[in-house]
């Protein structure tokens, strides 16, 4: 029987599947058929099969998955970083439609955000064909337990309904600090979540003094409380986690939580980078996030990337460039809980794709190509994006959208925010 005919075939000089650790494929064919990566054979096989409508020759190019943001925090980042109650709905769809824009010539295919306007967030990421994973804000108070807690769940739940079946759009609860928590609401939370099979992602204490005031609070310092609610396991997502005591350290990586890594705008804030390479070694299972604003609101992970690497140089266990990557694709993947799908280029998931140019300025030459992709890559060598096989980015210049248009439109939206219009 003749092998179905594919809808796209791209011939790339180099490709890096992720798949295997430091799997570096020469002159590879990757074919897409109803937006899944069909096969990925060597260019002798390929020029055997029928030839799909679409087929695209990268010759000096490096064919990898998709980059993933696991903390974009999208739609106040593109405005500028305007306080929340600036924004209050106004100028989120211009702001969440930039923030996306910017990702997508960075090479990002994928971003989870939890930035408070969810059903706008899933919104623009339809309207430009991006995948993301929407966080639902969870908040409670000392004088409305039963009230906003209550709304804010049944929000969250709404959220998952409507998105529960799409093929692009995931969702999360996305608690606000763990301090601010009673464990009954905690409690309830997960019971959510594990009925729904979905994530929790929280925001890790910053500082010491951060520690000892959730202590005072709860009785029990982080990990503890969260061993003990039952909520120290692989559904639950970090957003940074340092600080931790080597029993904690521990205790975590047996869990194997997921952390994100901010490091630029843990750089910019003062507050240091995480151990990396202990956390790594532990066993939790690490990805990169932009945190939009706090790192300049340039959603490049590439930056992320090279400071990940630049940070582990050195250190006992330190992972190697295909880690470092890892952090941006494939663990990235895993930490969103979305890996079935997406992450690396293996037959059956997403053909969520991104091609860099190699032999440039930034990468002189393929020795080591991996490691001069981690400290040389920048949103400057992405020349195409798929999504679900899906041309989003062509030679350098986006296909769905039209960028001067979308960023007078935050422009303008921020201009209108400052005068309080």
């Amino acid at each position: 029987m003749p092998a179905e005919l594919a809808d796209l075939r791209i011939d790339a000089r180099w490709t890096v599947p992720m798949s295997e650790r430091d799997l570096l494929l020469e002159d590879h064919s990757l074919f897409v058929r109803d937006g899944r990566i069909d096969a990925l054979v060597p260019r002798a096989e390929a020029d055997r099969r029928p030839a799909p409508p679409i087929v695209v020759e990268r010759p000096q190019h490096v064919l990898l998955p998709g980059l993933i943001d696991t903390d974009a925090r999208g739609p106040l980042a593109a405005l500028g970083g305007p306080p929340p109650r600036a924004v209050d709905g106004r100028g989120a769809d211009e702001a969440i439609a930039f923030a996306i824009a910017r990702m997508l010539t960075a090479g990002v295919t994928c971003f989870a955000d939890r930035s408070g306007f969810p059903a706008a967030v899933a919104r623009g990421a339809i309207a430009l064909g991006i995948r993301a994973v929407v966080g639902a804000p969870i908040a409670e108070r000392a004088t409305s337990i039963g009230g906003s807690l209550a709304a804010d769940l049944r929000a969250a739940l709404a959220l998952h309904d409507e998105y529960k079946d799409h093929p692009s759009i995931g969702t999360a609860f996305a608690p606000a600090p763990l301090g601010e928590f009673t464990d009954p609401a905690l409690e309830r939370l997960k019971v959510l979540a594990d009925e729904l099979d979905t994530t929790i992602v929280v925001d890790w204490p910053a500082s010491a003094a951060a520690v000892r005031d959730s202590v005072a609070r709860t009785g029990r310092r982080p990990i503890e409380r969260l061993r003990h609610l039952g909520l120290l396991n692989r559904s639950l997502r970090t957003v940074r986690l340092g600080g931790l005591e080597p029993a904690e350290l521990r205790a975590a990586g047996e869990s194997a939580i997921a952390a994100s890594v901010c490091a630029s705008a843990d750089l910019r804030r003062g507050a240091g980078l995480p151990p990396i390479a202990d956390l790594r070694a532990a066993g939790l299972r690490l990805a990169l996030g932009s945190d939009g604003g706090a790192s300049g609101n340039d959603f490049d992970l590439w930056h992320e990337l090279r400071l990940c690497a630049l940070a582990t140089r050195g250190a006992a266990h330190a992972p190697g460039a295909w880690e470092i990557l890892a952090m941006a694709t494939r663990d990235a993947a895993e930490a969103l809980g979305i890996d079935a799908d997406v992450g690396t280029l293996e037959p059956g998931k997403w053909a969520d794709l991104c091609c860099v140019e190699a032999l440039g300025p930034a990468i002189p030459d393929p020795v080591d190509l991996v490691e001069q992709l981690v400290f040389g890559g920048g949103r400057d060598i992405v020349r195409d994006v798929w999504i679900a096989g899906r041309s989003a980015v062509s030679r350098s210049q986006p296909t769905r959208f039209d960028w001067t248009e979308i960023r007078e439109r935050a422009w303008r939206a921020a201009q209108r925010l400052t005068a309080g219009g």
